[in-house]
C-alpha cells in the first residue's frame, strides 16, 4: 500500500503548509509565551544567574488585607514586582497575588493604591530555591 501523500499532486501543498504553521507557532511562543500569575498578568526578567524550580520557576506570593484583618479582602490593588525581575500584578477576590516564573535573587513587592496607605511599604524578598509565600500588606483607608 503506498503513502496517500507520495506522488498525489492534490496533497503537495500538505508539507509546506505543516511546515509554515510549526514555524509560525513556534514564532508567536518564542516572542509571546510567559508564564502569568493568577492575575493574568506576566512577569518579566526572570531573574538572573541561579537555576530555576522547575519549568515555571518560583513564585511569590501574599495578600492585602484592610485594616490587616484576613477578612477584609482588598481586590482590585496594584502590587509591583521590580529587582532581578520586574512586573505587576492585581489582587483577586481573596485579596491574593502571585507573581510566577521567576529565578533566583532578590526582590520588591510594592502595593500601591490611591485610596490605602499600606504597611509596610513595600518588602524585600530574596528568592533562592525555593517559592516566597506570605508577603502580606495592611492597607489604611486615606477617605475618611
Amino acid at each position: 500500500m503506498e503513502c496517500f501523500m507520495r506522488n498525489s499532486p492534490r496533497n503537495r501543498w500538505l508539507y509546506p503548509l505543516v511546515l509554515l504553521f510549526f514555524l509560525m507557532t513556534l514564532t508567536v511562543c518564542i516572542s509571546g509565551c510567559g508564564v502569568s500569575n493568577d492575575s493574568g498578568n506576566t512577569p518579566s526578567g526572570g531573574g538572573s544567574g541561579g537555576t530555576q524550580g522547575g519549568s515555571n520557576g518560583f513564585s511569590i506570593s501574599g495578600g492585602v488585607f484592610l485594616n490587616g484583618l484576613s477578612s477584609g479582602k482588598l481586590e482590585g490593588i496594584t502590587v509591583e514586582l521590580s529587582g532581578n525581575g520586574s512586573g505587576t500584578a492585581t489582587t483577586n477576590s481573596a485579596g491574593i497575588f502571585t507573581f510566577t516564573g521567576l529565578g533566583n535573587g532578590s526582590y520588591t513587592v510594592t502595593p500601591s493604591d490611591v485610596n490605602y496607605t499600606f504597611t509596610p511599604a513595600n518588602r524585600s524578598v530574596t528568592i533562592d530555591n525555593s517559592n516566597q509565600q506570605g508577603m502580606n500588606f495592611t492597607a489604611t483607608s486615606v477617605i475618611k
